[in-house]
């Protein structure tokens, strides 16, 4: 965070402007004028790239980033409850929100043209054909972790916290993607058929944890002596849903927004001319 800071170099010709709820501030120099946000971040890190240009009509490409992202808040928001953390204002940076420390990237490309590929006497059934294979993995995110509370409800107070800002991460995530193509001439245009499978095996990638468990279906709350009482008192149903208080509970526990998207299948046409 910049904040006051900023005096040691400003010498008292420093101001800020508040936008919405970011602020700006902004300090004279010889060149002009230095401008930089309240809450900042930075990130470290080093990437190694291999490409393999086409050969045989096959392309090949992968990348490995190491990566360390901290800051003093993840978003302009970030410190405005800030009795969370007993009124004290974050100087020391932590691990930002993106902060992903492990991320590989593995492309596979084969295109045949004309008259390649397999034959079948004079005809080339994978003439003009393409396919391309995406394999995507990283490391989790952070988050902070808090004691069990009833997360799942807006109007609860947030858990004590149990340790630092940011200080533990969710699991890694896996993801293969798959897109092939066939084109064929008519009337001198191209028409061109592709398939995209998004998530081909399925995988079931974790985006978002309950603070509280680290889990992405439960907070732990149903548990506690108060989730105890809350079932005891709505074991019955009670509407037109046909469903008791800890059943409703359990269906929010499991909210869908936490994970990432499941196998996609996508068909598209397209004409060249």
């Amino acid at each position: 965070r910049v904040g006051g800071n900023l005096r040691f170099f400003g010498d008292g010709h420093q101001f800020s402007k508040k936008l919405e709820d970011r602020r700006f501030w902004r300090l004279p120099v010889m060149d002009g004028e230095f401008t930089c946000e309240d809450v900042f971040g930075t990130i470290k890190g080093v990437e190694f790239r291999f490409d393999m240009q086409r050969t045989r009509n096959v392309g090949f490409q992968a990348s490995y980033a190491l990566s360390e992202a901290t800051g003093t808040g993840s978003t302009p928001t970030s410190q405005s409850n800030i009795a969370w953390v007993a009124g004290d204002q974050p100087l020391t940076p932590s691990p930002l929100d993106h902060d992903q420390r492990h991320k590989f990237v593995g492309i596979f490309d084969l295109q045949l043209g004309e008259q390649e590929g397999p034959k079948l006497g004079n005809f080339s059934p994978f003439a003009n054909t393409g396919m391309s294979v995406t394999f995507q993995a990283g490391s989790g995110f952070p988050f902070t972790p808090t004691g069990v509370w009833n997360e799942v409800t807006l109007a609860s107070n947030r858990g004590p916290l149990e340790g630092a800002v940011n200080s533990r991460y969710s699991g890694w995530r896996m993801q293969t993607d798959l897109k092939a193509t066939k084109s064929f001439m008519l009337a001198g245009s191209r028409l061109e058929f592709s398939l995209w499978v998004l998530n081909l095996f399925d995988s079931e990638n974790i985006i978002a944890v309950f603070q509280s468990t680290g889990l992405p279906n439960s907070t732990g709350w149903l548990e506690t002596g108060e989730g105890q009482q809350f079932r005891d008192a709505y074991d019955y149903t009670h509407d037109s849903s046909g469903l008791t208080g800890e059943q409703k509970y359990r269906l929010r526990e499991n909210d869908p927004n936490n994970y990432d998207v499941p196998r996609q299948v996508r068909a598209g046409l397209k004409l060249s001319f």
